[in-house]
């Protein structure tokens, strides 16, 4: 599973653990570090790689966007304030967003989506070529490649994949729009389908190995583009 390194600059404590309890439900972060100071922030960017940042703008009585103009190669950075007018300083620096506080889970999460390029809802995490999806409390990895099909289960959903069977906290209708297109159709109102495991098809039924997987009469429209895409 790829995982990422995030470098935390705050000076309170309580934000700076929101922060890592945030970072650490998402499970895509091996490793959180948490510096109070600049000078500490300093440091361990010195000695160690991260992929993310985020900033507090006061540290101490200090002002630590003198980081942001150092001459070393920073990872993307979320600044963080209490002061909506840093964000007018953020404009022409190379920041990925600007965090007002005090910050919402939705907000914080919608950071996190500008600076990596990733996905992120309440409930999945889209990312390269993998979703994930909460299963209970925990974020599970589902690779797209070995999600067979996906089937309503009332307000949940199962993932069909690799022989396994896992119900995950989101329902179809949900799926449909988070699972890319370009390998998942919905063909019924109780079905999700991957396109690269459908083994043989007719009119009524895709298969997938011995599964039978019904045509819905209202998604048959979109049939014969399947159908091309199917080859």
């Amino acid at each position: 599973m790829e995982t990422y390194r995030c470098l935390v600059v705050e000076d309170s404590e309580s934000t700076a653990l929101l922060i890592k309890q945030y970072l650490t439900e998402l499970t895509l972060y091996s490793e959180v570090s948490i510096a109070s100071t600049y000078t500490q922030a300093a440091r361990m960017m010195l000695h160690q790689p991260f992929d993310l940042i985020f900033l507090d703008v006061e540290l101490n009585g200090t002002n630590s966007l003198d980081l942001l103009n150092t001459n070393r190669r920073l990872p993307p950075v979320v600044v963080m304030s209490a002061h909506n007018q840093y964000a007018v300083d953020c404009y022409d620096m190379d920041v990925a967003d600007f965090l007002p506080k005090p910050f919402t889970k939705s907000r914080f999460l919608r950071g996190i989506n500008r600076a990596m390029g990733i996905a992120i809802d309440k409930e999945s995490v889209t990312v390269n070529e993998s979703i994930f999806l909460k299963v209970g409390r925990r974020l599970n990895k589902f690779s797209f490649d070995s999600i067979d099909y996906v089937e309503a289960y009332g307000i949940y959903s199962k993932i069909h994949s690799n022989d396994k069977i896992v119900v995950v906290n989101e329902p179809i209708m949900v799926l449909e729009k988070r699972l890319p297109n370009r390998y998942f159709r919905r063909v019924h109102k109780s079905f999700i389908v991957n396109l690269n495991h459908i083994s043989s098809y007719s009119q009524n039924t895709f298969y997938i190995d011995e599964m039978k997987i019904p045509i819905g009469i209202s998604y048959r429209d979109d049939l014969p583009n399947i159908f091309n895409m199917l080859g």
